[in-house]
This record gives C-alpha cells, structure tokens and sequence, in this order.
C-alpha cells in the first residue's frame, strides 16, 4: 500500500513538516516515488511509406532523417532514396542519396551526417555503407565508410564516445542478422572493430536494426530480436562492446493492438527533458506505421531504468575467436 503525506498529516497546516516527513520515507523505501514510465503515444506519426528513420535536432530544429523504399528489391533511383522532414509539420525539406536506404542520421555540430547502406543497379540487395554529409542540407559529400566482406551490410547507428566515435551496424553475416561495430576518430575514416559480433543470449539468433548510445560508463544498444510469430525490440549494454548485459526489463517495446506483428527500427533523442523515441510496426510484409513513444526523463534516466539496481541479468561474450 502506497502512503502519501496526505495520510499522515494536514498539509494545510504543517507544509513544511510534510516535506521533511515525505523526503524521510522516500530515502527509507516506505513511500516510492511515481515509477517513470515510456508510453507509447495513440495515433501513428505517419502511415505512408518511411522507414529507419532517426529524430534529431538541427540548429535548434526537430528533423526526422527517413528513407523511401517501395516493397520488392532491384530498385530505381525513383523507388529508393534518402529524405529529411520537419518532425512537427511533416513538411519535406529535402531529398538525396538515391539507391541507399537502411540508413541513420547523426548531428555534429553544425555538419549533418548520414550513414546508408547502398544497393547497386545490378545487385538485388545492399552491399557497403555510404556516409553523406551536408552544412546546409543542400549540398551533400559522400564518403565510403565501410566496405562489405563476403556479407551485406544493412541498419546502421552511430554515436559519440570518449575515443570519438561508434557505429552499430547490421550484417548478415556470420548470423543473418547480427550487430558488429566500428570505431572513428572524424567520422570520415571508420575501422572495423575485429572479432566483435552480437547475436543474442546464444550467439547465433536474429539480432537485427541496432540503435546505438552511449552514457558512460556504458554503452546501450536497442535490437531487433524474432520471438516466435512477433519481432520485438530488447536492450542490452556494455563497458567494452565485448560483454553485454541485457536488460531484465526486456523487451523495450512490443507490437500492442493495432500495431501488427513488429515493433522495429527503434531511433531516439532527448528533447525538453523527455527521451523520444520513434519505431516501425507492420505486419513485416505489406503496411508498416511509423509510431512514437515518450519517456518522462532524460536519456540518462531512460536506459539506468532498464536495469533496476541490485535485479539479476544475462550476460553473453560477444568476441568471435
């Protein structure tokens, strides 16, 4: 039974002791202070066709990054290409980086940066990741970032770190699907972080659409994981990209009524004090909407509450020998 200081005394009369009183019994766990929660907001941001969208905040504006991809494979540059909007409005702002998707947005300074994987007129799926950049989201440089092994490359994240800078990115390879990671110092020239590969408790399940950042001392990583007829999104993290903790509040977010089978493709931000984070859901076939969810604090607060203290959790090595 929760008691408030409602209960104890008149707040009309003794404010101040009421204060003091409340401060004691939270700091002895007999009264708990309103759990935040993330909620998921009731009405789709949009229902047409976007997907691996990133908000991020430009110059003191809301922007979601996006990518047009029409369902089937071998695109035109007509069917496959990159966007940005106004998140508020939906307005378009701009339109480039034809036949890339499966891309993320990343703002540093006053430089946007893109990463999108890219498909090849004669290819029937992706192959390596391009980096774009733009200082007035015009005029954009593309720059290879990492080049396909024997494997296709696909989703992407990048964020910033004590070193500079680190990407989450998808592969199909040697597990269709799993995480690797790479390192940069200008984000122009990224290395691949050898023998380092996510792929669930076993090591060998679908782990797919990573979301990567960082809160020192950790890193958090949100995926896509396939239970059974659903694909929902769990969190994990980690001090050394090698042995991730996954969270015992698993999953972050999954598919409720209305929202199909999936609840995919997790990006986020903070903004005002909140932590906002935008997923697909679908049937992962023929309709996908892209929705939000709110959490009442910071990023900060947002991931440490996935991992109440002193409540066990797996751990799995992800160092390939």
């Amino acid at each position: 039974m929760k008691t408030t200081p409602m209960n104890v005394l008149s707040h009309a009369f003794f404010p101040n002791a009421v204060a003091v009183l409340l401060t004691v019994l939270l700091s002895m766990n007999i009264v708990s202070a309103e759990e935040k929660r993330l909620t998921k907001q009731a009405e789709p941001h949009y229902t047409e066709d976007v997907m691996e969208t990133t908000p991020v905040l430009w110059q003191g504006r809301e922007i979601l990054f996006s990518a047009f991809r029409e369902k089937g494979i071998g695109y035109t540059e007509e069917q496959l290409y990159l966007f940005l909007a106004d998140l508020k409005t939906k307005e378009r702002l701009t339109r480039f980086g034809a036949k890339h998707s499966l891309a993320c947005a990343f703002v540093d300074g006053d430089v946007f940066h893109v990463f999108a994987a890219y498909q090849p007129t004669k290819e029937s799926w992706f192959t390596d990741i391009n980096h774009f950049k733009s200082t007035d989201l015009k005029n954009w440089e593309t720059i290879p970032a990492l080049k396909a092994e024997n494997e296709h490359l696909l989703n992407s994240s990048v964020c910033r770190d004590e070193q500079g800078y680190i990407m989450a990115y998808e592969s199909d390879s040697p597990v269709a699907f799993c995480c690797k990671f790479a390192r940069s110092k200008d984000l122009d020239r990224w290395e691949k972080a050898p023998n380092l590969v996510f792929a669930g408790k076993d090591g060998k399940s679908y782990s797919a659409c990573p979301v990567i950042r960082y809160v020192k001392p950790y890193y958090y990583v949100i995926y896509l994981r396939h239970a059974g007829t659903e694909w929902v999104s769990d969190m994990i993290r980690s001090k050394d990209l090698r042995i991730w903790e996954f969270s015992p509040k698993n999953p972050v977010l999954q598919a409720s009524e209305g929202e199909g089978i999936n609840n995919s493709d997790v990006d986020l931000f903070e903004t005002d004090g909140e932590t906002r984070l935008l997923y697909a859901t679908g049937n992962q076939n023929d309709w996908a909407h892209l929705r939000e969810a709110v959490f009442p604090g910071t990023m900060k607060e947002f991931f440490e509450s996935y991992y109440p203290e002193g409540e066990p959790h797996e751990t799995v090595d992800a160092e390939r020998k």
